[in-house]
């Protein structure tokens, strides 16, 4: 019962959403060298302190310490997510999945050298056998990710990141824990926990937020311009009073945002580069004619 969907009433226009959405802010990115700089040591994400306030402001830990070995989004959802894993994690890669729980979604038919997570409720962890390894931590309390730098090829985020009070520091430590070239995926729908989510993410609708999660990512500075995959219904807006009403409006909707972690072209990269022989840099579409360009600037 507590579970939620968005709803007609209670939330802010699609105008409103396209215009809140607009000020989190881009990153400072030499285009010479690719190395990362940051406009000073600490990075924010322009959220306000209203924004990353919850209805809920009892400790996560609370809440989260009775299991729920439930879906929190319809099986084609989850089928959509699978297909968007298969396409996107390197086989054989090291995965991280934040923020998990009982299913973690990777296609069965890939293998992987290790898929670590982190997580609220050690039972909902324990009966994930997708799991090589897992630690019970609250990133809200603690956002420092338990594991070494670039120990991953892959971080995902699943039906969670609506609860992240302190995004610019998850997505910092997620660009520390991937490797050059790494990717992230962070999926979701339209469901939550009403209570426990952010004001930002509930004073958003579903662009709004695929907005709001490119900007977390684009503040770090440290990924490649974010593409978002949406499969959503047009009447995805009004989905709760058409349920109400017997009528069916296509499923949950499926977001998704995905972004590389810049990264130093080797030296051979680099004179392939000139040479015109690399035909792509980034997985995310930068070509080598617009890096050839900045080398030659």
């Amino acid at each position: 019962a507590s579970y939620w969907r968005d709803s007609v009433a209670g939330r802010p226009s699609d105008f409103r959403s396209m215009f809140m959405s607009c000020f989190c802010l881009v990153p400072w990115v030499s285009k010479v060298d690719f190395q990362v700089k940051r406009r000073s040591a600490v990075v924010v994400c322009g959220l306000k302190d209203r924004e990353r306030q919850k209805i809920d402001k009892s400790p996560d830990a609370f809440f989260y310490n009775t299991p729920r070995l439930v879906k929190h989004a319809d099986d084609d959802w989850h089928k959509r997510l699978t297909s968007l894993y298969h396409q996107e994690l390197p086989d054989g890669g090291r995965v991280l999945d934040l923020m998990s729980s009982w299913v973690s979604h990777l296609p069965k038919d890939m293998q992987f050298e290790r898929v670590a997570a982190t997580g609220m409720n050690r039972e909902e962890l324990s009966q994930n056998k997708q799991l090589t390894e897992f630690v019970v931590h609250d990133l809200n309390a603690d956002p420092r990710i338990p594991f070494e730098d670039a120990s991953f090829d892959a971080v995902v985020c699943a039906l969670s990141v609506q609860y992240l009070q302190k995004p610019e520091l998850i997505f910092s430590e997620i660009a520390r824990v991937l490797r050059p070239r790494g990717v992230v995926i962070v999926s979701f729908s339209n469901r939550m926990f009403f209570t426990k989510a952010v004001n930002a993410w509930k004073d958003r609708s579903g662009r709004g937020r695929v907005k709001l999660v490119k900007g977390y990512m684009a503040e770090v500075g440290a990924f490649s311009p974010a593409r978002d995959v949406t499969e959503a219904s047009p009447l995805t807006t009004i989905a709760p009073l058409l349920g109400s009403f017997g009528f069916s409006y296509g499923g949950d909707p499926f977001y998704a945002v995905v972004a590389n972690k810049y990264f130093a072209p080797s030296e051979d990269e680099l004179e392939d580069i000139r040479e015109g022989k690399l035909k792509w840099v980034f997985a995310t579409g930068k070509s080598a004619d617009s890096l050839r360009k900045s080398l030659d600037q």
